[in-house]
């Protein structure tokens, strides 16, 4: 609440109203007012307003929620409170880790007290479509405290051991007693701790804050102190129509080239600086990789959008990776897809939905998906590296799971790409990694860890995690993918009517947010694109 200035001199650090209207609360660890209490209350009240609890330990779990988070983040960054509320990607780790704390609290058989006026109950979150409703419950109880810098902090600088073992510590632990989760938190005790030597050697002042942001857990990765707000604009991209669902399942689902023309361009209209392209047979909706249906659509979405094309080279699962880069080899689009590794791809519990089907094909193809391996093995995706290499094309490697990055990273070692690349997180497909936000932080840790600086990232949510994975992604420093290839719906219950409606649904999410979304052309630049210019229709 005051930082030291000099001798004889402290500066409030909060703001003073807030020190009057809630200085202290003080209680009983069993929870009776005694009359000592009330002596106590007398005194410190010449200070500020103090209230006596009966709820000691629901306000020693509130305090330490208020802790784990800023006073952690505040250290682990090297900044004021005010620098974190003004980073979108630190609010995410609080939020984060005040969920964690709080079900550590529960966990231990206790309830949140409300503080300074607030219910701290609405900190746990159902799911990670919550994390945005709660941000502005953070910045209003935190933005009184915006030139605070933890104490830790200062710890850290004098060369002093800091309380994280006593703040995120005691989350942590009490969160793996009673078998809780709490990655975040756990990752900032952890690197903390990890800091104390750097500062007892006298390294901590003179190391620049981007070398040590660099080894942050990566949901929170900061470019510096100094510029907290420095990120760069969201690309969106469209998956119009992909290879999964069928046409029973939505008539919104594009597969003439009239209608995937026009979904393209609408989508592009609505935000979308990249359009991530399958083909569909015109008669019927069936799956292809005939270069002449995507010569029905690619040049008029051209003419009409200065977007992104991005083709796809898994097109169907039972054809050769020869097969599947032919219209890449023909069309040179500015960016193609690479999946990163073998898999069983399934979306065979989707037959059980439907009683009827507008084509014959669509029953059995899937139904019988469960007898599908999607093979990418180093040999395929070696041979499409070398036939596309010529054609400078960007690839938007796939990951499906977490082996995939570390296929990536030896695909790196042996010459196959060059940094820097562009990672798509698959999350939510059958025989993939789970739609969790715990995954999606992991498989960030884990690029990070691989590829340093050099990768850019998206994340693709199957189904229902379309809109909250790519709302956290998007608070990440990451980019999102959305389209009815991924997701039907716009809503729970609801069929999206087009895939401009998503476009349109989380650039509106991204932009109250605080972000900005990516122009065409800011997308090039971000992932070093070759250009519409030299594409090949």
């Amino acid at each position: 609440m005051a930082r030291h200035g000099r001798p004889g001199v402290s500066r409030l650090t909060t703001a003073a109203q807030t020190v009057r209207n809630f200085a202290f609360e003080i209680g009983e660890i069993d929870g009776t007012l005694r009359p000592r209490l009330r002596a106590v209350q007398d005194y410190l009240s010449c200070v500020g307003r103090t209230e006596l609890l009966s709820d000691l330990m629901g306000i020693r779990w509130s305090k330490v929620l208020m802790n784990a988070t800023f006073s952690g983040m505040s250290a682990a960054l090297g900044c004021t409170f005010g620098e974190v509320l003004d980073d979108p990607r630190a609010l995410l780790c609080v939020a984060l880790i005040a969920n964690e704390t709080a079900r550590a609290a529960h966990a231990e058989g206790h309830r949140m007290a409300a503080m300074q006026g607030e219910d701290f109950e609405r900190f746990l979150l159902q799911t990670p479509a919550d994390i945005p409703g709660v941000l502005p419950l953070i910045r209003k109880i935190w933005t009184p405290h915006r030139q605070l810098r933890a104490s830790m902090l200062q710890d850290l600088e004098k060369g002093l051991d800091t309380e994280i073992a006593f703040i995120n510590g005691v989350v942590s632990q009490a969160g793996r007693g009673m078998a809780c989760p709490r990655p975040s938190t756990t990752g900032w005790w952890n690197w903390s701790a990890r800091r104390n030597p750097f500062a007892r050697a006298g390294l901590f002042q003179h190391r620049p804050l981007r070398h040590a942001a660099a080894a942050l857990p990566g949901a929170a990765r900061l470019k510096s102190r100094r510029n907290p707000m420095a990120r760069q604009p969201v690309i969106i991209t469209c998956a119009l129509t992909g290879a999964i669902h069928t046409p029973t399942m939505s008539d919104a689902l594009p597969y003439t080239p009239d209608d995937i023309t026009a979904q393209a361009i609408a989508a592009a209209e609505a935000g979308a600086s990249i359009l991530h392209l399958h083909a569909r047979r015109p008669h019927d909706g069936g799956v292809s990789i005939d270069p002449e249906v995507f010569n029905g659509f690619l040049p008029r979405i051209k003419q009409a959008t200065d977007a992104v094309i991005n083709i796809s080279t898994g097109g169907s699962l039972t054809c050769t990776i020869d097969e599947r880069v032919g219209p890449a080899l023909r069309f040179s689009p500015e960016m193609c897809s690479l999946n990163m590794g073998s898999m069983n791809f399934s979306f065979h519990p989707l037959a059980k939905r439907y009683q009827s089907w507008k084509f014959d094909w669509e029953r059995d193809y899937v139904k019988n998906s469960d007898h599908n391996i999607f093979r990418n093995t180093f040999a395929d995706i070696e041979n499409a590296a070398n036939q596309l290499k010529p054609h400078g094309i960007k690839f938007e490697h796939e990951c499906y799971d977490v082996g995939h990055l570390y296929n990536l990273r030896f695909c790196m070692d042996i010459g196959l790409f060059q940094a820097p690349i562009f990672i798509q997180f698959v999350l939510g497909i059958l025989g993939g990694i789970g739609p969790e936000v715990d995954n999606l932080i992991f498989m960030k840790r884990t690029a990070d860890r691989l590829f340093g600086d050099d990768y850019r990232w998206s994340v693709l949510g199957a189904g229902a995690a379309q809109m909250p994975l790519a709302t956290t992604a998007s608070q990440m420093g990451g980019n999102v993918r959305v389209g009815l290839e991924d997701s039907l719906y716009i809503k729970r219950g609801t069929l999206a009517e087009s895939n401009a409606q998503q476009v349109a649904k989380i650039r509106r999410i991204i932009e109250e947010l605080g972000a900005e979304v990516a122009t065409p052309d800011q997308a090039r630049d971000l992932l070093g694109l070759k250009g519409g210019d030299k594409v090949n229709f």
